[in-house]
């Protein structure tokens, strides 16, 4: 049993040392995760605090359905608001939970592949553990710590793969009702496009398998099994799906996108083929000064030299490698896809796969590229330590790496001083570095990991080889932490505290005040967070940081109604034209995200407006009794009333949504039990 827990042990240890400023809360982690992911994870936790569904959001945009965000219904955010308030403490532990998570993932997957192999178990664990923590403590990772739906789809990939395979070879239930699960954990933490290649990679494997099985008849009649998990993710998904295709009707980026690199193209975002210096030399694509053709985070493939040694070394196994090969293949595929408008690859696949049109940042189809070539150098590595690659060729793989390195080193130094932009940058000792002194630094360091590791393996010292890549990954770690993944420069604890005293629930006292404009400029109440402040503060706000935009709300700007609507409390009163008396008394009686009920008492006919922009589960009811929605200023919820009083009450029909929410529920708890059950059934049998 302890045997079993060490890799798991050892992976844990160097993944949050690797990121040690985030462990032991030095450090604050910087842009979208806490700008856009960290109000909205708040929002979630403070609707479930207030005992409600986290179905629309007031605060940002003057309103936009959150429930059609996956995001929303993600487990583990929701488990997290059993610990109080959600803070930044909350959303970076989320952060190390995923990078752990995956690199659990991905030694399940890699030892998955050991299956067939005569190496020993403890073998066979070691150089999974060494694979994986390249996984986990990727460029990838590192590069893209601000997108923390990247994070967690990285995460869950592994297990997808895993337990789809594993069902397909061995037909036990207990993966049949996993696999479901972890799908559901990919759909609503990560981003939509990690999915959809998801599903078409486990697509191709169930293609190859059926290949393998096609002269077996009663195999092909097994296949009727994975209805199961099908049946079983629809309705795990059902509330997810639903919210979602509902909102894609009335949000801008709900259609198609279109195949150029403009910010709405699929092709922006890209992974630039000149970035690939980022396999060799991560650190210097974040050169202080220096202009890419794409965002930082898009820039860095790195995944450890040794690793990136070992997968370039599945091309010497020709004999009897076919798999090794072919991960190579696929994950050199997947790299030409991420190159966006580089290479023509990802423009074939928005014109010939569904769905592949529904998605920006071809930069993301390099996470497959790492996983399907550190597949290939677990097996590689599996073959070199069972002595099936000649020792000659083990020789030549790594000196065709370290021949790269000098290459890199004599190539990029060589580039003219005044092309080089030596900007310093504020936040670490690395970001003063020049471009240059980043290449001979790494270069320098990437051939002593090169000969360290390649004595290791003339030596067979597997644990030592797993320990000089923790290392190695660590220091490439430390060298781009401050640029991509934490700020070095903000006070962790003095954000913490404003969070923790934050406004409890829905104030009513904020819907008596005209709407703000610009809730993030010059609110001094929130240390180092910059945007979407509205949804601490409680406030109705027009402006905030969404990818996604209501064509209502657009309509109205376009149109120049927009800022003159807005010029008015959260609720007011319209009297009629030419009517004498505007005067008029509100109440707000009570309110929470999806329900507004106040008092009303007017001198004139008129209508009530709600600065919320419609959707079509927007209800209203006036002394009790239904009312039709009416539109002002192309975008916001008003209704007619009669002069006197009246009672109002707005609020967001959810009848159908709540109903799918319980089929949710009780599927993905079902889908769990059922796996635990078997699990540890099926280990108690083993152990008689």
């Amino acid at each position: 049993m302890i045997a079993k827990l060490k890799p798991y042990f050892f992976i844990l240890g160097v993944t949050l040392l690797c990121f040690w400023q985030i462990t032991f809360g030095q450090n604050m982690m910087k842009w979208d995760i806490i700008d856009i992911a960290l109000p909205w994870r708040y929002f979630v936790v403070e609707s479930l605090h207030a005992g409600q569904f986290p179905f629309w959001n007031p605060f940002n945009h003057l309103g936009f359905p959150q429930m059609g965000d996956p995001s929303s219904w993600y487990p583990i955010t929701w488990l997290l608001s059993l610990f109080g308030r959600y803070t930044v403490s909350h959303i970076q532990f989320e952060y190390l939970l995923h990078l752990v998570l995956a690199a659990f993932g991905a030694y399940k997957l890699f030892l998955f592949e050991l299956t067939n192999s005569p190496s020993t178990t403890k073998t066979k664990r070691w150089i999974s553990l060494t694979l994986a923590i390249c996984y986990a403590c990727s460029g990838f990772m590192v590069s893209n710590a601000q997108h923390l739906g990247w994070v967690i789809s990285a995460a869950w990939i592994p297990y997808c793969i895993y337990f789809f395979r594993a069902f397909l070879v061995t037909g036990k239930w207990y993966y049949a009702f996993a696999l479901p699960t972890v799908l559901f954990m990919l759909l609503t933490g990560g981003y939509p496009g990690f999915f959809i290649t998801c599903m078409y990679v486990l697509l191709g494997i169930f293609i190859v398998h059926l290949f393998r099985i096609r002269k077996q008849l009663a195999e092909i009649k097994s296949l009727w099994k994975l209805t199961v998990p099908a049946v079983l993710f629809i309705l795990q998904a059902a509330v997810v799906l639903y919210c979602s295709f509902e909102m894609s009707k009335y949000i801008n980026r709900g259609e198609d996108l279109v195949l150029d690199t403009s910010k709405w193209g699929v092709l922006f975002g890209a992974f630039p083929w000149e970035a690939s210096i980022s396999f060799l030399f991560p650190m210097a694509t974040t050169t202080p000064g220096t202009v890419w053709p794409s965002d930082v985070s898009m820039l860095n493939a790195y995944f450890g030299i040794v690793s990136a040694t070992l997968a370039l070394g599945s091309l010497y196994l020709t004999k009897n490698n076919l798999r090794g090969i072919l991960y190579f293949i696929l994950g050199l595929v997947f790299l030409l896809s991420s190159y966006g408008d580089g290479f023509i690859v990802r423009a074939l696949w928005y014109h010939i796969l569904p769905f592949m049109d529904l998605f920006r940042f071809p930069a993301l189809f390099r996470l497959f590229s790492l996983l399907f070539l550190l597949m290939a150098g677990v097996l590689t590595l599996d073959k070199v330590w069972n002595m099936k690659l000649p020792i000659k060729q083990v020789n030549t793989m790594f000196l065709t790496t370290g021949l790269a390195l000098l290459f890199g080193l004599f190539y990029y130094t060589a580039v003219p001083k005044e092309a080089i932009a030596e900007t310093p940058d504020v936040g670490s000792f690395f970001n003063t570095w020049s471009f240059n002194k980043r290449i001979v630094i790494q270069a320098i360091s990437g051939l002593l990991f090169l000969v360290l590791s390649w004595l290791l393996i003339q030596k067979r010292q597997l644990v030592a080889l797993a320990l000089l890549v923790g290392l190695e990954l660590f220091i490439y770690t430390q060298l781009n932490v401050y640029s991509t993944v934490v700020d070095a420069e903000n006070d962790f604890k003095k954000t913490e505290l404003a969070l923790t005293r934050a406004p409890i629930g829905f104030p009513l006292e904020s819907l008596y005040d005209t709407v703000r404009l610009k809730t993030d400029e010059g609110n001094k109440n929130y240390p180092y967070l910059w945007k979407n402040l509205s949804a601490f503060q409680k406030e109705i706000s027009a402006d905030g940081v969404s990818p996604y935009g209501l064509k209502s709300m657009a309509v109205s700007i376009e149109r120049d109604e927009f800022t003159k609507a807005i010029n008015h409390p959260s609720i007011y009163f319209e009297p009629e034209a030419d009517s004498p008396n505007q005067a008029y008394q509100l109440k707000i009686l009570s309110y929470s995200g999806n329900e507004l009920t106040f008092e009303i008492n007017t001198e004139s006919n008129g209508k009530i407006v709600f600065l919320q922009n419609t959707y079509p589960n927007w209800k209203v009811e006036v002394d009790g009794e239904e009312h039709e929605i009416q539109i002002e200023a192309s975008t916001f919820l008003a209704t007619s009333i009669e002069v006197g009083k009246s009672k109002v009450r707005f609020y967001f029909d959810s009848n159908k949504e709540q109903k799918l929410f319980w089929v949710t529920a009780v599927s993905f708890l079902i889908s769990i039990g059922a796996f635990l059950l078997l699990f540890f059934k099926e280990n108690m049998l083993s152990k008689k």
